[in-house]
């Protein structure tokens, strides 16, 4: 795709680090200065830093600032819509987009079901002459709050269609329309593209065939959260006068057991990651900048396992908590039967004789 004439070139700026500006935006439905204040306190931010165009916070006070920011709005969209995006929603629509098969069918899938979320803008997928433009369209006259509303969908749109192929998906150019906030944004840095200035316009393009690539992230990747430190969860429905669902009474129990499921339920306390690691609800810590290379490196490390050998386990596992004994004595007996004559296994046993590396490695942190 050629370039334009008016793209602008990407900046070299300070590698894990991100603009005050983006701080700025972010605080544009957080009224009055006490309330920023309290906010900025907890993300870590000095608010003496908002000052200095040229200031700049870590990936981890950013991190820490967009959770603040979701509970004390109550919104995952930070306020800045017209309507609150329910708390839950973006992990509601993850679990929907593992069920497809490819890329393009997964971020169409995603596409509509935050067209029912959002009232300010519509997110489109068009595919022309072997170029996809994930384009954004006004319901209407947007606010600033709005239009940084936009970029922030961009933003995680993006990074959840890389997720979901666990590759980085190179994307041709950036399409804004103010030249003062391509000026001052991330987002060349961000999208690692040069931006383009169109008036009325917003998204980005990138090539087509990135849209077959297969989906490699699964139910079970979406439900076992690699969190950062600063994350925290929440059963709060009781707040609200309503009971938790989206199966968290199936599975809550299945993983922390059921006194202590009744006692996060019933309090609807917050969970920070630590006690979420320790509870085995979630399963690792991890820093921003690192998150998504070790999602990649565990779902790489899976290319190389039998998958006869990791369906049998899933499956059983699954049902384990349903049966006795020797009803999982059985289903063992018949998993194990059925992948001992497989390749797989036969290939990992002559490695093993011949004292070669397995093909299947479990990645070891460096931490």
């Amino acid at each position: 795709m050629n370039r334009s004439q008016n793209a602008t070139p990407i900046p070299q700026s300070i590698q894990h680090t991100i603009a005050v500006y983006q701080v700025l935006q972010m605080l544009l439905a957080v009224e009055g200065e006490d309330a920023r204040a309290a906010v900025l306190r907890r993300a870590g931010i000095l608010p003496a830093l908002l000052e200095s165009p040229l200031a700049r916070v870590t990936q981890t006070q950013f991190a820490r600032l967009m959770t603040t920011l979701v509970r004390h709005h109550r919104d995952e969209f930070w306020g800045l819509s017209t309507t609150a995006l329910p708390l839950g929603s973006f992990a509601m629509g993850c679990r929907m987009l593992v069920g497809h098969r490819k890329l393009g069918d997964a971020l169409r899938a995603g596409l509509r079901y935050y067209h029912a979320l959002l009232v300010d803008f519509v997110p489109r997928l068009q595919v022309s002459g072997g170029v996809a433009y994930l384009r954004m369209g006004s319901r209407h006259t947007l606010a600033a709050r709005q239009v940084y509303a936009v970029r922030v969908f961009m933003f995680f749109s993006y990074g959840v269609m890389c997720w979901l192929a666990a590759r980085r998906i190179p994307v041709d150019d950036v399409v804004y329309q103010g030249s003062d906030v391509a000026r001052r944004s991330d987002a060349s840095k961000l999208f690692q593209a040069p931006i383009r200035l169109m008036e009325g316009k917003w998204g980005y393009r990138f090539d087509a065939k990135w849209l077959d690539l297969p989906v490699v992230q699964s139910h079970e990747s979406v439900e076992t959260f690699l969190v950062m430190p600063r994350a925290w969860f929440n059963m709060s429905f009781l707040k609200v006068g309503l009971v938790p669902d989206v199966g968290a009474l199936y599975t809550l129990p299945r993983v922390v057991g059921v006194q202590r499921a009744k006692e996060i339920m019933l309090s609807a306390r917050d969970i920070d990651a630590h006690e979420a690691v320790r509870l085995g609800i979630a399963m690792e810590l991890h820093e921003p900048d690192q998150l998504l290379p070790r999602a990649q490196a565990l779902s790489r490390s899976f290319v190389g396992a039998s998958p006869a050998a990791v369906a049998s386990i899933k499956r059983n596992l699954n049902n384990a908590l349903g049966g006795g004994l020797q009803d999982m004595l059985s289903a063992e007996a018949q998993a194990q039967s059925l992948a001992a004559g497989t390749a797989e296994h036969r290939e990992a046993v002559g490695r093993f004789l011949n004292k070669q590396a397995p093909f299947f490695a479990w990645p070891v942190r460096k931490d």
